[in-house]
């Protein structure tokens, strides 16, 4: 089962971010570069504090794709996304394809970017060879599954609980039928994401997903731990034993 890892470039700072996606780059199968924005629709509270102190250590988009490109080409067999809101690429989407292209990006995860809101923008990214990741949730109706799986090239992101992201004791009983469910509509891999951060959780969706999207248990070690050596020490211990799941 593969590991796709979310963690938001500039925290605590841009150098110490750089290095912890080294870290998680050594284990995950896909990494989600996040690039703050301070009106998020879909984080919960612990990336919510992530990117609002990046923020306040003054990130600026332009500095997440040198790390990009330096992880691509140490991982040439990792895949790399961008996870943003298209208020950030609205501005100027075509300089930001440039980079993302050029930066080694394998696909973009656009939360407030639903597919056919902006064909345009869609077409663009599918000439680059850049990948279209869009969301499924427990609440998505079948024709509209439909039209999703018909539209994502990647993979398709299924949102295992109803809300934002964050950490939860509990995961919804009804998580695997609702993935079988999307099962039946796409070839497409499908990874669950949203509240998923303890090894038991991810044996839940071992013979049904291709994999699971962690961020807020990552984030939170960062948060927790008295120096940078002890989270990423914490973080390749948590993706070690995630990885033999």
């Amino acid at each position: 089962m593969k590991i796709c890892v979310y963690y938001t470039c500039g925290f605590p700072d841009i150098e110490s971010s750089s290095k912890i996606f080294e870290a998680i780059s050594e284990y995950a199968d896909y990494i989600e570069v996040g690039i703050p924005f301070s009106d998020p629709i879909a984080d919960g509270p612990v990336i919510q504090f992530s990117s609002q102190k990046a923020l306040e250590r003054g990130f600026k988009v332009k500095q997440a794709f040198p790390i990009i490109k330096k992880l691509s080409e140490k991982f040439p067999e990792k895949k790399f996304l961008i996870m943003t809101y298209y208020n950030i690429i609205f501005k100027d989407a075509d300089e930001f394809l440039r980079k993302s292209k050029e930066s080694g990006v394998w696909g973009l995860v656009i939360p407030d970017l639903p597919p056919g809101e902006d064909s345009e923008f869609e077409n663009k990214v599918e000439k680059l060879d850049i990948k279209k990741v869009f969301f499924v949730s427990p609440t998505t109706p079948k024709k509209r599954i439909k039209i999703i799986s018909k539209r994502t090239s990647g993979f398709i992101y299924y949102i295992t609980v109803k809300g934002v992201t964050g950490e939860r004791d509990e995961l919804p009983e009804d998580i695997i039928k609702n993935i079988k469910v999307v099962r039946g509509f796409t070839n497409k891999e499908i990874l669950a994401g949203f509240g998923i951060s303890k090894a038991e959780q991810i044996k839940m969706f071992k013979n049904v997903a291709d994999g699971v999207i962690i961020g807020s248990a990552i984030i939170r070690k960062v948060i927790e731990s008295g120096d940078l050596n002890t989270a990423i020490n914490r973080i390749k211990k948590f993706l070690e034993e995630a990885k033999s799941v």
